[in-house]
């Protein structure tokens, strides 16, 4: 009996290292498979990794073409504005142009000066024009003064109070003289109308007469 379970214990050991062996190997068998996996899982991704850097390198090749192109264009404006600035340098260089720089500062000056001349010129005529405006108003006042006083001196009527002259400014020529209206009108009382067809014959006699002294006295007084 003692042998029998000697042997059959040597057998379970033998039966348990020939289990422990194949579970060693299957161990490593997986190991390889799980090494291989890994391996084919990386190769996987490197593939995607790959078209990816692909397209980046297309995408790279088209912009660098783009950038060629862009280059090649500046370049060619820029020989083509070399060559110009050439073309007007020899330009320069002939008798036409000799000496432009003197000429065109001359010339500043002269445009310059006549500006300068063309600007106290029209602040010369803006402040004679107001003065002559306002003696042609003051000599306006002066005469119509002096025909009231002789109208009312003179006619012994009552239809009409008074007689003036009024001008009026109807724009001004070509030259750019003013143009003025003048025109006699009768008044009554706040009324005023133009004599002209409104008068008899005596009453228009009288008024021209009155109007000539009062110029008279106006212009020729201090003569």
């Amino acid at each position: 009996k003692d042998a029998q379970r000697a042997a059959t214990r040597h057998d379970i050991s033998v039966a348990e290292i020939k289990e422990n062996q194949r579970f060693r190997r299957l161990r490593r068998d997986l190991e390889a498979v799980q090494e291989e996996v890994s391996q084919v899982s990386a190769q996987l991704d490197n593939h995607h990794d790959t078209k990816s850097m692909q397209t980046m390198l297309e995408k790279s090749r088209d912009t660098r073409q783009l950038i060629v192109a862009k280059r090649a264009e500046q370049i060619g404006k820029r020989s083509s504005a070399k060559e110009a600035v050439a073309r007007r340098e020899k330009e320069l260089k002939n008798d036409q142009y000799r000496g432009i720089d003197n000429k065109h500062r001359a010339k500043m000056i002269d445009v310059s000066t006549h500006a300068a001349v063309v600007k106290d010129l029209e602040t010369y005529y803006k402040s004679l024009d107001r003065s002559l405006m306002k003696f042609h108003s003051k000599k306006m006042e002066d005469i119509n003064s002096t025909i009231r006083e002789l109208w009312q001196r003179t006619y012994q009527g009552h239809d009409i109070d008074s007689i003036e002259i009024q001008s009026e400014h109807e724009g001004e020529t070509a030259t750019g003289k003013r143009i003025h209206k003048y025109r006699v009108v009768m008044r009554k009382g706040d009324t005023y109308l133009d004599m002209r067809g409104r008068c008899s014959a005596g009453q228009k006699v009288l008024a021209s007469l009155i109007i000539r002294l009062a110029l008279a006295e106006t212009f020729c007084l201090n003569c």
